[in-house]
């Protein structure tokens, strides 16, 4: 039940100035995440031990868990980074199968410009055919640092 008070206070301050949200945030979730801690505190002595553990971890980062409270640059959590280094994680995985550790490379190569078209709004494919155009054009003689995806001018991802 708090954790939903504390996103239902996030999808509302979504898309305002940091501010504004942190105003938002002192308001609604302030009084939320000191009833959790309250309750922490209440329920440490009589948990079952792996429960006290877990509450005893929670309560010594505390103070780390609230800092988006105090900064409405920041986010609720780290979701939007843990799905970045999810791909990261399986192409890691999967680059063992590569065959050799050239092609472990290249995959990787090919990955890391992937998510990085990805992550500037721009669709992967269009980019990749982009570059791939630039080298044609130029004979190979383009510099690299032109050829990242901020830089394309097609195939943006409109959100």
């Amino acid at each position: 039940m708090m954790f939903g008070q504390l996103y239902a206070v996030e999808r509302a301050a979504a898309g305002l100035p940091p501010d504004e949200r942190q105003k938002l945030r002192q308001t609604h979730s302030l009084p939320v995440m000191n009833a959790l801690h309250a309750e922490l505190l209440e329920n440490r002595d009589d948990a079952p031990d792996r429960l006290k553990k877990a509450i005893n971890y929670t309560l010594k980062g505390f103070d780390g868990l609230t800092q988006f409270l105090y900064d409405g640059r920041l986010e609720i959590d780290n979701n939007s980074v843990e799905r970045c280094i999810r791909g990261i994680a399986l192409t890691k995985k999967n680059s063992l199968f590569a065959g050799s550790h050239e092609a472990a490379k290249v995959w990787a190569t090919y990955y890391t410009l992937i998510e990085s078209a990805r992550l500037n709004g721009v669709n992967p494919r269009n980019y990749l055919n982009w570059v791939v155009g630039e080298i044609e054009r130029t004979r190979g003689e383009v510099d690299p640092t032109l050829l990242m995806p901020w830089h394309c001018p097609t195939g943006r991802i409109i959100n």
